[in-house]
């Protein structure tokens, strides 16, 4: 969140400040995603046409404070995007695609909340923190499903990413050595050397603010989709997934859904994490708890962050929670990550193709939404049952990467001595109660959890 007392921190024109001694390892990274928990603008008036406390808007140089950090995407689909309404929103999209940040999540109709933002990710290796590659395992303890080390053995030869914790201003993917932004999903110039990252963006927070045909607001999508009443919202998921899957090497879905503060997820927003993955989707990126939960490592393949804490912003501490402790998430995906081939199918009744002679999902919808009465809040997405169409899958090979980070004075720096101990212990505690192994470095204080 860069509004409210983080906007007049901005006003001083030091862009670098908030990102404290983390900005070295965002600038670096192959792709750094975030969730921006503000509207960028100095336009609009707050929101009134239902109840809300908190309002929150940066004026518009805080653009600089993104791409001083070289940020490649933000998720807009959050509780805080149209914090100043309409006008507002429309402002920071126009600022965000004037200085080429990709986004997703929010938009001017329905059909550009639900597009996945597109990015490629370039095969480099990581260009920081080499120093510890020879380094030795040593200070071994095991601790229930952790391996305690002081040092570990570090590879340099894959594409390396992280994400990082919600920075209300949020983090998200750092993938070393930036990318080309990509602004649509054609596959024009994509390097067979490059991974393509797809990244769908949703919230089940503020139903008001939900789109429309032709009416601006976010991609709403509520958490419960076993109802009959939200069978519509599940087909709108599946097709918010399948049109990425389709051009994109890897899946990413950005969650900001489930209440505040909550150790470990519910049973409920576990098998929503469960349900996106199984609709094809790699990685599930969770930010609105405001403190990090656990990761689960999915069927073995796929990744689930439940939820990545808060990153940066002004908020009061609570000295239970400790919201000003979180992670920079740092994916680093091997060299050798298998993608393996698979088909999907669509109903030959319904199949049109566009010019270049491939299926047309765009048309596909619409003619299915007519189907249904012409409701754009309607998807029918039954003919992803009869008629092949390729596709590519992903299965994740890698290491996750937490850095302890805290918020301090308006500004993120990393977590040093008893506070890193306390958020690491606090994270395997609860990656642990999700079955899922950590190996913790005591001396660099990090934790790394293998895919």
């Amino acid at each position: 969140m860069l509004g409210r007392l983080l906007n007049n921190v901005l006003n001083r024109k030091n862009y670098m400040y908030i990102w404290g001694d983390t900005l070295d390892i965002i600038r670096n990274a192959n792709l750094s995603l975030i969730n921006l928990e503000c509207a960028i603008s100095s336009k609009g008036r707050e929101w009134n046409k239902t109840f809300k406390v908190f309002h929150f808007r940066a004026d518009p140089e805080a653009i600089e404070v993104l791409k001083t950090a070289h940020i490649d995407y933000v998720s807009l689909a959050n509780n805080h995007v149209l914090d100043y309404d309409i006008e507002a929103l429309l402002d920071t999209l126009d600022l965000l695609d004037e200085n080429r940040i990709a986004h997703s999540g929010a938009g001017r109709n329905l059909k550009e909340a639900m597009q996945p933002a597109i990015l490629d990710l370039k095969r480099k290796p990581l260009s920081y923190d080499t120093n510890n590659s020879e380094s030795v395992l040593r200070n071994v303890r095991t601790t229930n499903n952790t391996l305690r080390t002081g040092g570990i053995n570090k590879k340099n030869d894959g594409v390396s990413g992280s994400i990082n914790s919600e920075s209300h201003c949020d983090k998200g993917f750092i993938l070393s050595n930036k990318s080309k932004y990509k602004n649509d999903n054609s596959n024009e110039n994509n390097n067979d050397n490059n991974i393509r990252i797809g990244i769908v963006s949703l919230t089940d927070n503020q139903s008001e603010w939900e789109a429309r045909e032709n009416y601006p607001g976010i991609n709403y999508i509520p958490i419960n989709l076993s109802s009959s009443n939200e069978a519509d919202y599940h087909d709108r998921l599946r097709y918010c997934i399948e049109n990425a899957r389709t051009v994109s090497d890897i899946v990413i879905v950005a969650s900001h859904v489930g209440p505040h503060f909550r150790k470990v997820p519910s049973r409920e927003y576990s098998d929503f994490a469960h349900s996106i993955l199984d609709l094809g989707a790699d990685i599930y990126w969770g930010h609105s708890n405001h403190m990090p939960q656990g990761i689960e490592i999915y069927n073995d393949k796929k990744l689930i962050m439940y939820d990545c804490g808060d990153f940066i912003d002004d908020y009061a501490v609570d000295s239970d929670y400790r919201n000003d402790l979180s992670f920079i998430f740092l994916l680093h995906l091997d060299e050798d990550a298998c993608i393996a081939h698979s088909t999907t199918t669509v109903n030959n009744s319904e199949i049109v193709s566009n010019n270049s002679g491939e299926v047309d999902r765009d048309s596909l919808y619409k003619s299915n939404v007519r189907n249904r009465g012409g409701d754009l809040t309607n998807y029918n997405l039954n003919y992803v049952n009869d008629i092949e169409v390729n596709n590519e899958r992903t299965i994740l090979k890698g290491t996750i990467e937490l850095i302890p980070t805290k918020i301090s004075e308006f500004k993120v720096n990393r977590a040093l001595l008893e506070e890193a101990d306390l958020a690491i212990n606090r994270m395997v505690d609860r990656c642990n109660y999700l079955g899922t192994k950590c190996t913790v470095d005591t001396l660099r204080k990090r934790i790394m959890i293998q895919m």
